[in-house]
């Protein structure tokens, strides 16, 4: 490898040469400007396909440069390639030294100077500036301003300044007749500033750098601001026409200075006027009004100071021309649907953005005094956002859905809150009625434009702005409910007696059914009003054929949920029910052809099957009658399937005025696919695996709607009903063992299973041993996790009555479970994010829940019967992995728990098992809490110390005092005055909570 051997300039030149050991030249790279130019070459990449002596040269390049940067005497290398004459100057080195240099800096190199060689690099720096700067080609050489930019702010950065280099801008502000390049530089400096200092700051948590950071602020605003916003007029006003793009440069930069400077520096008429006139011109106007937006936009404590700014910005005079003159532009594209447009740079949405900021400002001055009483500043206030209002107005329905958005999101939906806030008189509500139209005019679809069946960013933010609309609906609908009604009653009729378009019937619905939510419980009232304008037009729209028949599926979707919202219409005319399940139920509805429709109305139908319990139940056979063509038939996804399902439980269980009849209900609805069970159990052929698969999961869906009652409610159903679900599981276990090789069939099965327990009790019980049994040989890791939840949820739900089923499962359940998969396996993987660790973590996570049921008091003992008993050292061993090795808390907290559970039951029942919880468990709670994922501050983490506080408190009763401090003070190794405050914890009035903080203490220690 190559050592390079630097020799600082002497005083007959600036020669640098670097020589390999020995004194030979290593393949050419004596030279330094070959090897920064080799190794800075763009089109020599690993990934190009440059030659692969090119790429050897590349890589010999960089570790030669590598090597000059570790040299200690890099600085002085640097510096002198910094003073070389502009006739020496290559582009590439100066790159280079100037990353080198920043580096340096930021190492902590420059700190360490004397100050006379401080003086020395700043002073090279700006001789560099001066004498090579004003040569440069600003078009080819952007990335060298760039980079000597970073390094002058970032050595001033770490200057001292400002008791040291407090003449740094007197420099910069000196080079600036030079020349553009000075300027250009200039500009490059002050956002350098911005982006290493100011901004900074925000985000900024070493004290020490925030505080040298804010003195460096606080002195430029004290002391070259004032010149520097000169420097900034004068650029803009003598470079506009000969060099639009410095121009351009200048604004961008000043704009983050606005926030932190004086800002009558930059408000003057004359800066005014100047900003302006460069709105007027294409070139220039993004940035001038996005100067304008940061001026209107400064934060100025007193309002009637930031109102004073506004009126001095003069923008509630110039924004009507901005926005008519933009909407003229765009108007044709928007009406056509084209929202991909070039209008100049954005210029629309520069314009929306320099009005809603006017509105916020002036509604947050408004609002603020307002609450100080009626002022004439107020007035003033209130004055300029009414001439702002029709702007927004027009932005809102311009037909852009990004602007909509933008408007809506922020100034709309914010100035009706005023209104909330204040009242009338302090406010009138006139401009209400504007509002209102516009909002639900531009609810309307684009008739064209929008695609429902693929959706893109379009779509996406045509859906963000619909629901921003409908709060500002919502809000409406709060301040003036009447006339939000008037204004619905009137567009119902019109849709009735028009012929409107799909998106106005849609817009129409959506309003209709957002209105519901606000009338809330007093719907039921409203209509009980049999002369009232609303319930009349519920009545028409309900009776004609304008949404209930429409085609469209965003129409027939908005009117399913508007069936849904107002469903006491129906309670309240009994006549009207029949009308109600043929639009649930028919084309407008489950009958329909789109398939997100059916969807819908499926959910719809379950909905009312459950708020209005008794409107369904008085007409389960009409529905049993329709529902039963409906099924038969094959347009229906298994989802709407199983939904039907469902909702036919719900009614068929909960018709309490027909229990008798609940049987014949069932029969006819279970029949069907107790047939097709039979068939596929006289087959056994995979062939009906899918068909297996289905008809159980229809079941399970069917049996969820009685699994929903009570008790006492179940105590009701009629023996015949209960012995049908025995008949029905009898069928569905003998399938499920049949087909257990496959894995669909296993998995619905299950299913039906942990509905049977719901529902049966004890009365399934006698189908679990043979399923289990049957499914256990053939399942796969994520079969095994259900598998592993049905015994669990037999503890959970029986108690001591679901031991002797599950004694017979345990073994081979948490064998299987060892065999698929381990704590140690989480260890073995790459990416614990993946599919198959999730997989794992399931699996870990059921089989723990599963030991925490059999932990219970009153299961405890399956751990010791005959078969179980020979697993139980397997078990432990699983629990302390639990506890120490698994990536998650919550696992650790539950063998913790089990362990606590266990301990309680067999300390002096079970031989062996004190000395386990001292020689083991007691030194376990250490490994936990030295786990790297465990952090003392984690909520988490801190439940699992309670969960050790907990045994902790048990073990010193039941082992005695002294014994079990000895053992406490061997495992932390705690000093005499911790096993003291240990002993004060254990015998206070909250032992528990004391030795949790304890615990708390002690692992913060432990693990620093």
């Amino acid at each position: 490898m190559c050592t390079p051997q630097v020799t600082p300039p002497g005083s007959g030149g600036s020669t640098v040469t670097f020589h390999s050991p020995g004194g030979a030249d290593m393949e050419g790279f004596s030279d330094f400007s070959r090897a920064v130019r080799v190794a800075l070459d763009p089109s020599i990449t690993t990934r190009s396909i440059a030659s692969q002596s090119a790429v050897a040269l590349r890589a010999e390049a960089e570790q030669y440069l590598g090597s000059l940067k570790r040299n200690p005497r890099i600085w002085e290398f640097c510096l002198s390639i910094l003073r070389r004459p502009k006739e020496s100057f290559e582009a590439t080195e100066i790159f280079w030294c100037c990353g080198v240099l920043l580096e340096l800096i930021g190492g902590g190199v420059y700190a360490s100077l004397p100050d006379s060689e401080k003086t020395q690099f700043e002073a090279a720096m700006m001789s560099f500036a001066a004498e090579v700067c004003p040569h440069l080609d600003l078009q080819k050489m952007q990335f060298v301003q760039n980079k000597f930019a970073q390094l002058l702010v970032i050595a001033f950065q770490h200057s001292g300044y400002p008791t040291r280099w407090g003449s740094f801008f007197d420099e910069i502000f000196a080079l600036l007749p030079k020349g553009m390049q000075l300027i250009d530089l200039w500009l490059r400096t002050l956002d350098a500033i911005d982006n290493y200092i100011v901004d900074n700051l925000r985000d900024q948590r070493d004290s020490d750098v925030r505080a040298r950071d804010t003195l460096i602020k606080d002195t430029m605003r004290l002391t070259c601001i004032p010149q520097i916003t000169n420097t900034w007029y004068h650029i803009l006003s003598q470079y506009h026409e000969s060099h639009p793009d410095l121009t351009r440069q200048c604004m961008q930069v000043m704009c983050p200075y606005f926030a932190w400077i004086d800002i009558t520096l930059v408000s003057s008429d004359d800066w005014i006027n100047m900003l302006y006139h460069f709105v007027g011109r294409v070139d220039l106007r993004d940035d001038a009004i996005g100067c304008i937006v940061e001026l209107c936009e400064k934060k100025i404590a007193d309002t009637s100071s930031k109102l004073q700014l506004l009126q001095s910005l003069r923008v509630t005079d110039c924004m009507p021309g901005m926005v008519s003159q933009t909407m003229i532009q765009v108007r044709p594209m928007l009406a056509a649907g084209d929202e991909s447009f070039d209008d100049g740079n954005g210029f629309l949405s520069r314009v929306t953005d320099l009005c809603q900021v006017v509105c916020l400002e002036l509604i947050d001055v408004l609002g603020s005094m307002l609450t100080q009483g009626p002022s004439p500043a107020a007035s003033t206030a209130l004055n300029m956002l009414q001439t702002c209002l029709p702007m927004l107005y027009e932005l809102l329905s311009c037909g852009h859905s990004g602007i909509s958005l933008k408007v809506c999101e922020y100034s709309i939906r914010k100035y009706v809150e005023l209104l909330k806030k204040h009242p009338e008189p302090a406010l009138s509500r006139s401009h209400l009625p504007s509002i209102l139209n516009i909002v639900v005019t531009r609810l309307e679809y684009h008739q064209v434009a929008y695609n429902f069946d693929q959706p893109s960013d379009y779509e996406n933010t045509v859906t963000l702005l619909r629901k921003q609309l409908l709060i500002v609906f919502r809000n409406i609908a709060a301040l003036d409910r009447d006339m939000v009604m008037r204004m619905i009653v009137e567009r119902v009729n019109s849709c009735i007696a028009g012929s409107p378009t799909w998106s106005q019937v849609e817009a129409t619905l959506r309003i209709l059914y957002t209105f519901g939510e606000e009338l809330g419980t007093s719907k039921g009232a409203l209509f009980k009003q049999t002369d009232n304008i609303f319930c009349k037009t519920m009545t028409d729209l309900f009776d004609s054929s304008i949404a209930s028949q429409h085609t469209h599926q965003a129409v027939s979707l908005a009117f399913l949920e508007v069936v849904e919202r107002y469903y006491q219409y129906f309670i309240q005319y009994p006549e009207k029910r029949p009308q109600l399940l043929q639009l649930t139920l028919g084309p407008s509805g489950v009958a329909n052809p789109h398939p997100k429709v059916k969807a819908k109305a499926c959910a719809t139908f379950s909905q009312l099957a459950k708020s209005a319990k008794q409107l369904m139940t008085d007409s389960v056979d009409v529905i049993m009658a329709n529902v039963e063509r409906l099924l038969a038939s094959s347009g229906l996804e298994l989802n709407d399937k199983c939904a039907l399902f469902e909702t036919l439980g719900v009614l068929i269980s909960q018709n309490e005025a027909k229990l008798p009849e609940s049987q014949k209900y069932l029969k006819v609805m279970s029949s069907p696919l107790l047939a097709n069970l039979t068939t596929a159990l006289q087959a056994r052929s995979d062939a009906y695996g899918v068909s297996v698969a289905n008809t159980v999961l229809y079941l399970a869906y069917l049996s969820k709607g009685f699994s929903g009652l009570s008790a006492p409610a179940m105590g009701r159903v009629n023996r015949e009903v209960v012995e049908a679900w025995k008949e029905i599981a009898h069928a569905v276990m003998a399938c499920g063992a049949a087909y257990a090789h496959v894995q669909s069939v296993r998995e619905k099965v299950l299913l039906f299973v942990h509905r049977m327990i719901d529902l049966l009790g004890t009365g399934v019980l006698v189908y679990i041993t043979p399923l289990v049994e049957q499914m256990t040989g053939s399942c796969d890791i994520t079969d095994a996790c259900k598998l592993v939840r049905v015994p669990t949820q037999l503890l959970q739900r029986m108690k001591a009555e679901a031991v002797p089923v599950v004694d017979g499962l345990f073994v081979p359940l948490i064998g299987k479970v060892f065999e698929l998969t381990s704590v140690e396996w989480l260890g073995k993987v790459s990416i614990m994010h993946s599919e198959q660790a999730r997989e794992h973590l399931d699996l870990l996570r059921a089989y723990y829940a599963l030991l925490i049921q059999a932990a219970q008091p009153e299961c405890i003992h399956l751990f010791l019967t005959e078969k179980s008993k020979p697993t139980l050292n397997m078990v432990l061993e699983s629990l302390s992995r639990g506890c120490v090795s698994h990536p998650e808390m919550d696992v650790a907290k539950t063998s913790y728990q089990i362990i606590t559970k266990m301990a309680m039951s067999w300390y002096t029942t079970l031989p062996g098992f004190s000395g386990f919880l001292a020689q083991q468990v007691v030194p376990m709670t250490l490994h936990t809490i030295q786990q790297p994922s465990f952090s003392p501050s984690d909520a988490k983490c801190y439940s699992v110390v309670g969960e050790i506080a907990n045994l902790y408190v048990f073990l010193n009763s039941a082992a005695g005092a002294d014994a079990f401090l000895l053992a406490l003070q061997n495992t932390w190794n705690l000093p005499a005055e911790h096993v003291a405050m240990a002993q004060q914890a254990l015998t206070s009035a909250s032992p528990a909570k004391a030795m949790k903080t304890l615990v708390r203490q002690w692992s913060i220690v432990s693990r620093s």
